[in-house]
């Protein structure tokens, strides 16, 4: 029984090492397979969208226990958002559901939740977009931060839902936790506010242009209409219009006039590179501010991506800049918004200095001095992508910065 026991072992030992075998050629045959298929892509047109669709799914299907696998659901959701040249945000939401169908533990499934609810926002599911904030709060404090990005998406996605008391209570924490600063995330709330008060939810609030009725003591005008339709809101600071709902954008059809995505062009080679004094950082993924839209130089409703740029003594006179993310099919932005670029705005203590179809022309100071960068993110930035900074300077020079985290 002893014997009989000891080479039942041994079969099974071998059994299972030949299964580990087996299952390590297959990763083997996996990454063989997804580096061939990434070579194709790399010789793909940038414009040809079909055939990089068919190539990222043959990744993600084909090869799905690869680290190749995991970035080309992130390619596929760019290519989504050019595909028939409007953005797909059904497709993009099908895709993050089965990612994090596939990889629930993964260290990127929190960003892909985000990319999710965000594709949710977009063609209008506010029911599955309440139940994502509602699961993600549950046993937490929130930071201001946090209520004034994620809280003020979840106000929204109740009141669409016809839970307007309970919105009206995330909209009046944003403005609480804004303290004062009269943030994106402040105007939106007091607007969105003013509006539930004009409907007898709530209280008007200060300096609103809401009158109560005398004989029934409810408002009797609102300053903005009902959803799906509100009006931008002015910024009399500095004469921004802020979209106050980025609305859902529908899916293209055949009677749609469908407008190419530009294609990004090759940048020129880069000198004088070493000794540049600059440093760059991405502060923000999402910033209270909406200056720049997804290609277009206007504000979209959706917060803009900020970067810090830091400039030492003998920086010169800055004529362009432009961001690139490493090794994508997507990620270009520029202050000179040809070539294919989506725009970059450049701030100066807080005011607009040149960028998203503006000319750039910044003398910096002899001792330095810190610019704001603005970029409307397309997943490069979100995603952790490595992103490169290029510099020009009147001289012609062209310098590369390595942008940190």
């Amino acid at each position: 029984m002893i014997r009989f026991a000891a080479k039942l072992s041994i079969i099974l030992f071998l059994i299972f090492a030949g299964l580990g075998q087996a299952h390590a050629a297959t990763q083997a045959e996996q990454q063989k397979q997804a580096l061939d298929l990434l070579e194709q892509l790399a010789n793909t047109a940038p414009q040809n969208y079909q055939v990089q669709r068919r190539l990222l799914e043959k990744i993600i299907d084909q090869c799905p226990d690869t680290a190749q696998a995991h970035d080309a659901y992130w390619q596929l959701s760019s290519v989504f958002k050019r595909y028939m040249g409007l953005p797909d945000y059904t497709a993009i939401a099908e895709l993050f559901e089965k990612y994090l169908r596939r990889y629930p533990d993964s260290p990127h499934a929190p960003q892909a939740r985000r990319e999710l609810v965000l594709a949710y926002e977009k063609i209008g599911r506010w029911d599955k977009v309440a139940k994502y904030y509602e699961q993600s709060f549950k046993g937490r404090r929130l930071t201001d931060s946090e209520i004034m990005t994620d809280g003020l998406s979840y106000a929204q996605a109740l009141e669409r839902t016809g839970n307007k008391r309970e919105a009206s209570r995330w909209y009046s924490m944003v403005l609480q936790s804004d303290r004062g600063m009269n943030s994106y995330a402040a105007k939106v709330a007091r607007q969105r506010l003013n509006y539930l008060a004009a409907d007898g939810v709530v209280e008007p609030q200060p300096g609103s242009s809401v009158q109560a009725d005398q004989s029934t003591g409810r408002p009797t005008a609102a300053p903005t209409p009902a959803y799906p339709t509100p009006p931008p809101v002015s910024n009399p600071d500095d004469k921004e219009t802020i979209e106050a709902i980025d609305e859902p954008t529908p899916r293209p059809t055949i009677s749609q006039t469908a407008t190419p995505a530009p294609t990004p062009v090759t940048p020129p080679p880069t000198t004088a590179t070493a000794g540049f004094p600059a440093q760059c950082k991405v502060v923000k993924v999402r910033s209270f501010r909406d200056t720049v839209g997804r290609g277009v130089n206007k504000a979209d409703g959706s917060p803009d991506a900020q970067l810090q740029l830091k400039l030492g003594p003998g920086a010169g006179i800055i004529t362009a800049m432009e961001l690139r993310a490493v090794g994508r099919l997507s990620g270009y932005w520029s202050t000179a918004t040809a070539g294919g670029a989506w725009p970059m705005n450049v701030l100066r203590h807080g005011k607009p200095a040149g960028g998203a179809g503006l000319p750039l022309y910044l003398a910096i100071a002899p001792e330095g001095e810190k610019l704001d960068l603005l970029v409307q993110d397309n997943n490069a930035i979100a995603s952790g992508s490595a992103l490169t900074l290029f510099i020009t300077t009147s001289n012609g020079n062209r310098h590369q910065v390595s942008v940190t985290r």
